[in-house]
């Protein structure tokens, strides 16, 4: 489905994840048509998670960069 992705994409996967492997947003990642952004923090998991480290500043840098892509054009 990702590959009808009409927007820009945000994909955020713990490395620890014992339930999902991060590879399954790694593939996702590269299939994606569309500007997209993969954050693999190391020590997230399933669950748990460093709120401002793991989610707020990569929400951030996604925004940021796609702000400077439609900036650009």
């Amino acid at each position: 489905m990702i590959a009808d992705a009409k927007c820009p994409v945000f994909i955020l996967h713990g490395k620890k994840d014992a339930l999902i492997p991060a590879s399954h947003s790694e593939e996702l990642y590269s299939v994606c048509p569309t500007p997209c952004y993969l954050h693999l923090p190391d020590n997230m998991d399933h669950n748990e998670f460093m709120i401002d480290e793991d989610l707020i500043e990569p929400i951030k840098a996604f925004i940021r960069k796609i702000d400077a892509r439609e900036k650009e054009k």
